[in-house]
């Protein structure tokens, strides 16, 4: 990084390129990465992260009853993620992950009708179309008719 600061917990090695850990403020984030070859070829490239506030244990109200939706584990990861979430009722559920800008990158369950209780999911940390996705911030989102539940996960290398 030639300009600029990431988020206080966030870090880019110099030697690789990988940006790893968690951020732990929120706001609007420029800097510039350069790369450099063995033929002493420089490129810059300038970038804006945008962090914004994202509930660690979110709980939404579904007939009375709570619907959670656990923190991931572990996070951040570089391999399978696990998550856990409890149904008051049975209901259809879905899951996703979507990238910080909102982006669809992989659904996890589509409308699955589930029976009340703890219920498990996975993800390995790939897009819809099996490729493995950059390092970086993304969010995992679970819904059940009007509930709604969201958890921020890290990816890393």
């Amino acid at each position: 990084m030639t300009l600029g600061t990431l988020p206080n917990g966030l870090n880019i090695d110099a030697a690789t390129g990988l940006l790893s850990g968690a951020p732990s403020a929120t706001g609007s984030y420029s800097f510039t990465v350069t790369a450099t070859d063995s033929d002493a070829v420089q490129v810059s490239k300038a970038y804006t992260m945008t962090v914004g506030p994202v509930p660690v244990d979110v709980s939404e109200l579904l007939g009375g009853r709570a619907f959670k939706f656990a923190p991931p584990w572990p996070n951040p990861a570089d391999r399978m993620m696990h998550f856990e979430f409890q149904l008051p009722e049975g209901a259809a559920v879905s899951a996703e992950v979507v990238d910080v800008a909102g982006r669809r990158v992989s659904p996890l369950l589509r409308d699955e009708v589930l029976a009340p209780g703890t219920h498990r999911f996975q993800w390995d940390g790939r897009d819809a179309s099996g490729a493995r996705v950059a390092p970086g911030i993304y969010l995992v989102r679970v819904t059940s008719g009007s509930a709604a539940a969201v958890q921020r996960v890290v990816r890393i290398r």
